[in-house]
């Protein structure tokens, strides 16, 4: 017993000490980027250090505690209806999905961590215990601190569903706010069921649109939440985020990531060609036998020319750039290499190559109607994210004419029109009521023009999502890590021996970030 004691004494003087180091790094002033620390020299006196759980105690927290995939079985459905909206019963309440992991769980003065849920596919049981994909560096620092480590679905994703299904009546329930009414409810329910006080400092972690929700759950509710990190967020919401393209078209001439000018200029001349073939009837036909188009004569009506455009888009690494995958042509340098060294005669080569070699066995189905009447089935869950760009964020991926975007510009179908016709067909959205909603959501949140304290927004360089994310520090309380080289918040990922040196450093800074942030109380920023 004497020597595990030990063990975690010397773990507590390690954290200690690393706390410590934090302190004294000073932060950058506003309007630069974050090196390491977040508070400037006037910062008020840390008023305890973690506290570390001896090692007795991790054998009975398992026992005390609730863990694994668990219910909060009276969320409430509609945190913002009273009256004649209300049940005559009462409040209306719905069961909603959360995960536990308490293995590391310090207590009394011990942190929270929580994994915010969002868009993607459902959250399982991993989520605590490696992180997944959005919170795995999140996992590493719980064992370092001694977090409880929780994580919330997001209302209408995965197993969550306040409604049975997705038709407009029910995603009127779906909205950021109603997500911020769910994590101030999970709170108060967290807080009675693991015996939480205000010793227990919580602090949200999440990556891209759960990178939002983090920050805005420490902005909006500073009483509950003590600090957030908030990777890969595009808080700016935007109608036409050309922005978007503008990076990808960066990216690939970014040495960083094995691009250069020369890739951009094949990718950019492979779609003006495709573009140009569009124009005739003849070059329709060539396309469709090229690219193994489902139905012959598709490509005649211009409203299936978005579609057919955009499945290219996808070929490229969009938001995922692994400078470590293995597949071909799978990262930004490997389709560089191609596109510099392959000497194509016909620049369409290019996107024929890539299609061939990541492409599936299916046919390419470009036909919009059929979308849209897929789009249409209430039974289908795309349409919650969908619901959600054209009731509060837009974040359409044009590629204007005159833009940086190197996609296919003309004929111009990746139009801000086209977008916002689909929320009409799709929930009869009007487009000027989605850009209203859009307007609203930057009144609400504040877009890049935020204000509040201890939130640390993360980005990555080559992250077509930094165009609309908070780009320089806007104080020494809310500041910016920018990572070289990293693509959609790429560093939450579980770690792995070939991460770049980029990325083993942004994780480094957002640990000493928010080791420091823990050491202070309520009322200091």
């Amino acid at each position: 017993m004497l020597a595990r004691r030990e063990t975690a004494r010397t773990r507590g003087n390690r954290l200690a000490a690393k706390l410590m180091r934090a302190v004294g790094t000073l932060a950058l002033g506003a309007g630069a980027v974050l090196g390491v620390g977040a508070l400037g020299a006037d910062a008020a006196r840390p008023a305890r250090p973690v506290r570390v759980r001896s090692s007795a105690s991790k054998e009975v927290l398992p026992e005390m505690y609730p863990e694994g995939e668990l219910w909060f079985e009276e969320q409430i459905s509609d945190h913002f209806s009273v009256g004649a909206g209300a049940p005559s019963s009462g409040i209306e309440v719905w069961r909603q999905r959360f995960f536990a992991n308490v293995t590391y769980f310090a207590g009394e003065n011990a942190p929270v961590f929580l994994c915010v849920g969002g868009e993607g596919p459902a959250l399982e049981a991993r989520v605590v215990q490696d992180g997944g994909m959005h919170c795995g560096h999140m996992m590493d620092m719980a064992r370092e601190v001694g977090a409880l480590v929780l994580a919330l679905e997001h209302r209408f994703y995965g197993k969550s569903m306040p409604r049975p299904d997705f038709s407009n009546k029910s995603l009127a329930l779906l909205s950021s706010e109603q997500a911020l009414g769910d994590l101030a409810s999970f709170h108060e329910h967290a807080t009675r069921l693991y015996g939480l006080s205000s010793k227990n400092k919580w602090v949200t972690f999440g990556g891209s649109y759960p990178g939002m929700l983090a920050g805005w759950a420490r902005l909006k509710l500073p009483h509950l939440i003590h600090a957030a990190v908030a990777s890969s967020a595009p808080v700016s919401a935007e109608a036409d985020m050309s922005g978007y393209n503008d990076v990808v078209a960066a990216s690939l001439a970014n040495p960083h990531v094995g691009g250069s000018s020369a890739c951009l200029d094949a990718v950019t001349a492979s779609f003006e060609n495709l573009g140009a073939r569009l124009d005739s009837e003849a070059g329709q036909r060539s396309l469709e036998n090229t690219f193994d188009v489902c139905e012959a004569g598709s490509l005649s009506e211009e409203e299936n020319w978005q579609g057919f455009s955009e499945s290219f888009w996808g070929l490229f690494p969009l938001q995922d750039n692994d400078p470590s995958c293995s597949e071909p042509l799978c990262d930004y340098s490997r389709i560089c290499d191609m596109a510099e060294t392959s000497g194509f005669d016909d620049p369409l080569d290019l996107l024929v190559q890539l299609y061939r070699t990541k492409r599936g066995k299916d046919c390419l189905d470009v036909r919009r109607s059929k979308m849209v009447a897929r789009l249409q089935d209430a039974s289908n869950p795309e349409r919650a994210w969908l619901w959600q760009t054209c009731t509060e964020f837009g974040f359409y991926q044009t590629c204007n004419p005159g833009s940086n975007c190197p996609f296919m510009k003309k004929p111009f179908a990746s139009s801000l029109d086209a977008s916002l016709r689909l929320c009409s067909e799709v929930f009869g959205v009007p487009g000027a009521v989605t850009k209203a909603r859009i307007t609203f959501s930057n009144l609400m949140y504040g877009g890049v023009n935020l204000q509040g304290s201890r939130v640390l927004y993360v980005n990555g360089e080559v992250d077509p999502w930094s165009a609309n994310s908070i780009a320089d520090s806007i104080s020494v309380s809310l500041p910016v890590v920018w990572v070289q080289g990293a693509s959609h918040h790429f560093w939450t990922h579980p770690s792995k021996p070939s991460d770049d040196e980029h990325i083993v450093a942004a994780r480094q800074k957002i640990s000493d970030q928010v080791d420091l942030w823990l050491l202070f109380d309520a009322h200091t920023t």
